[in-house]
């Protein structure tokens, strides 16, 4: 999926960038030095989450992994901000909404997109 999401955190004075996880090694190494030295990288999620000190899970895997992985932040503490689309069917939404009220978490949705004129074509007037 690449580093990019690094980047917002590190341009936010309020966050600090704890942990990263990839399968992807160089991806990880990436962005592990991206992230300075108080950043440790994993390999599994699931031992990231385990930490115990993790306050917002951010999700930017392929689709097929949201619910699980939104699932178990929730239920590791984690507020949570996915990347879209939330879920792949209507019942692992539902499966998420449940373990994010029973935990007491947050759960964000991230809608934004990239709204450039190279990647929209909204720069021309309809019908140019």
């Amino acid at each position: 999926m690449g580093s990019g999401h690094v980047g917002y955190v590190l341009s936010d004075n309020q966050a600090r960038l704890a942990a990263v996880c990839d399968v992807d090694a160089n991806h990880l190494a990436e962005a592990v030095k991206r992230g300075g030295e108080q950043c440790k990288g994993y390999t599994d999620f699931r031992a990231l989450l385990d930490r115990g000190d993790i306050d917002i899970c951010h999700i930017a895997t392929p689709p097929h992994w949201h619910a699980l992985m939104s699932i178990a932040a929730a239920e590791a503490g984690c507020d949570i901000w996915c990347e879209k689309p939330m879920t792949r069917t209507i019942g692992e939404g539902q499966h998420v909404i449940d373990a994010v009220q029973r935990a007491g978490r947050m759960f964000r949705l991230n809608t934004w997109f990239d709204s450039t004129a190279t990647s929209t074509g909204w720069a021309q007037p309809p019908g140019r």
